[in-house]
């Protein structure tokens, strides 16, 4: 069975069985090992061609010498032998005795330790030579003119044995070349070795930085409240836990997001019925459709009306605020022109900018944002109408745009009264209104600020306020920061 799986899932399947721990134990081997392994063969061949080396130099040293003190010692050797046959003197004849026993001790103790066939046979032939010369010496050989002819019959034993030696001398040299020549290869290859546990090193890396870099993103999803995606088991032992922790906690905040908003959708619902009949009867008892009503009982009709409606109104925008939540996803993302939404949103809120004699004035780039366009028309929504409330009559309101690096910067600033810091620290808190939020002539829930910023993390972006108070420069700054590809078209 486990030979039928393609040869990936069972490197799959083996690494998951491993920690990471293990992983990376076993990939520092798998590195080391065969760089280790190529350090020892080379100092191996480097030891051979060192050992071949001396043993070489040793060798020629010893035929250069050998050579060098025969030849010294058959000239004396055949002086000596001339002389006695000319002058008859016994100690000439020693004197020849111990050239030839130099001689002989050169051929035996010297060139016959090189273990060569060839030169075995010269120094026999010389050996014999020298040997017959030397019995003959004092009976037979009795002029010059044999003796001569004797060490002439030498020379050439003698030119054989310094042509051999010098045919040994030159095999040794190349020996030494071809093991230095085999030692540069052996190194050459070697740094094969490198790229290829580089690419051992790459592996194992991989193997542990993707299943890591797969749960970030992964985990990225639920930080944007997206629980559909599912946590994939992966990589070693350690990953695939937290994997497992991570997708039960999904399925349990899947779970508990479907839960609340069918509460909300539920509780929103049962709501409208009896405020519905509230809102009508307040309606019937304001407008005296059920008699008339005196000055005190038609201020408190007002009053009820009032809260009716914005009760009314808070019920509607928890409805939107849970709906707008559940149906944004990035999954949804398109290519957006930001300035054609930005006007599109200005052109909408048209007549409550004309109530309060309020301009916009528009700062846009010519850019194009790959993002939710749902989500950026409900984030500029939001804080144009939160412009617009706290503006004062007839000022101006500016929007604009700008790009910086790799994000789109989108300000919105009004000339309204301004916000304490203890009022910045809340603003974006659920249901929050400022202290002079009543005064407005646009309702408010308090939730728009925190659909805003909810949003806005949703689209991996920051929002960030400015405010004054002073006398000189009052007024708020609504900055949001979008990301932005580089590799983008604008």
């Amino acid at each position: 069975m486990t030979s039928d799986l393609p040869l990936l899932a069972r490197v799959q399947r083996t690494v998951r069985q491993l920690s990471i721990k293990h992983l990376a134990v076993l990939g520092f081997f798998s590195v080391i090992g065969p760089l280790f392994a190529a350090l020892l063969f080379i100092a191996e061949q480097t030891k051979a061609a060192s050992t071949l080396g001396v043993k070489s130099i040793l060798a020629v040293s010893t035929l250069v010498e050998a050579n060098q003190d025969l030849s010294q010692t058959l000239t004396k050797a055949e002086r000596f032998a001339s002389q006695y046959i000319v002058l008859k003197e016994i100690e000439l004849l020693d004197r020849f005795t111990v050239e030839h026993f130099k001689a002989v001790n050169i051929l035996d103790s010297q060139l016959s330790k090189i273990k060569d066939p060839k030169l075995d046979s010269n120094i026999d032939a010389l050996n014999q030579q020298l040997s017959w010369i030397a019995e003959r010496l004092p009976r037979e050989l009795n002029n010059l003119e044999e003796v001569g002819q004797a060490f002439r019959d030498i020379a050439p034993l003698s030119q054989a044995l310094r042509e051999r030696s010098d045919q040994l001398i030159q095999l040794k040299a190349h020996a030494i070349r071809g093991q230095t020549e085999k030692v540069d290869s052996v190194i050459y290859q070697s740094l094969l070795i490198v790229p290829i546990s580089l690419l051992i090193a790459a592996i194992f890396v991989y193997l542990i930085n993707r299943p890591l870099r797969r749960l970030t993103q992964q985990i990225a999803h639920l930080t944007q409240d997206n629980f559909e995606h599912a946590f994939a088991l992966g990589g070693p032992k350690e990953i695939n836990n937290i994997a497992r922790a991570l997708e039960t906690m999904r399925v349990r905040l899947r779970a508990l997001e479907l839960q609340k908003s069918s509460f909300i959708r539920h509780i929103s619902h049962e709501l409208k019925t009896p405020l519905a009949a509230i809102r009508e009867g307040s309606a019937l008892l304001n407008d005296s459709s059920l008699g008339a009503l005196n000055a005190g009982q038609q201020e408190v009709s007002g009053i009820i009306v009032n809260s009716v409606m914005r009760l009314q109104q808070l019920i509607e925008d928890l409805l939107a605020f849970n709906i707008v939540l559940d149906s944004t996803s990035l999954q949804d993302r398109q290519l957006t022109k930001v300035s054609n939404v930005i006007e599109e949103v200005v052109s909408q809120h048209k007549l409550a900018l004309q109530r309060k004699a309020l301009t916009v004035d528009l700062t846009l780039v010519d850019v194009q944002l790959m993002t939710n366009q749902k989500q950026l028309t409900v984030v500029v929504e939001n804080l144009l109408s939160n412009a617009i409330k706290y503006t004062h009559h007839g000022d101006t309101i500016t929007v604009a745009t700008k790009l910086d690096k790799e994000q789109l910067i989108l300000s919105i600033s009004d000339n309204g009264p301004g916000m304490s810091a203890q009022e910045m620290e809340q603003i974006f808190d659920a249901f929050y209104q400022g202290k002079l939020a009543n005064t407005s002539e646009i309702d408010s829930s308090g939730l728009g600020l925190t659909i805003v910023q909810e949003l806005v993390m949703r689209l991996n972006g920051k929002i960030s306020v400015n405010s004054s108070q002073s006398e000189h420069t009052h007024g708020s700054q609504f900055v949001v920061n979008l990301p932005r590809p580089s590799g983008q078209e604008p």
